[in-house]
Order: C-alpha cells, then sequence, then structure tokens
C-alpha cells in the first residue's frame, strides 16, 4: 500500500493498493484513537481531509492480508 499526492496533505489523500491486493476498509483515528471516520471499499481510493483541522491523524489501511498505520500530517490551506 502507498499513499499518493505527498505528505503533509491539505485537503485530499489518495491510497494505492499495490500488487492487485484490494483495500477492503480504511479508518481516520486522531492520536487518542478516537475513530473520526470509516471508509469502504468503494469510497477508499480518495479520501477528503478538508473537513480536519490542521493536526497529526492516523489513517488505519485493512487489505485481505495485512493492516497498516500510516502518519498523516494535514496542514492548514493556503487560499491564494
Amino acid at each position: 500500500m502507498s499513499l499518493l499526492g505527498g505528505r503533509p496533505v491539505a485537503d485530499c489523500l489518495y491510497l494505492q493498493a499495490e500488487n492487485g491486493v484490494s483495500i477492503s476498509h480504511a479508518v481516520l483515528l486522531d492520536l487518542q484513537g478516537r475513530v473520526l471516520r470509516r471508509y469502504h471499499q468503494a469510497s477508499i481510493s480518495k479520501i477528503d481531509l478538508s473537513g480536519f483541522a490542521p493536526g497529526v491523524y492516523l489513517l488505519q489501511v485493512q487489505t485481505p492480508g495485512a493492516s497498516r498505520v500510516f502518519k498523516i500530517l494535514k496542514k492548514e490551506r493556503v487560499l491564494r
């Protein structure tokens, strides 16, 4: 699994499964472990973080054979 679009992220985060493995679900958590949002297979490739405050979050991603946690740095969106 990999995250696309760079980190820190301002608005959207993109997930890509590798080697033909599908992502079954993902969970966005705060640093205290509270579930902020759950994502299911149909909505996983693009995760919209624009409604969340700047800070550090955890994204737990589950595939049929593994689970991985990514640390996400959400930055403030810069308006031009």
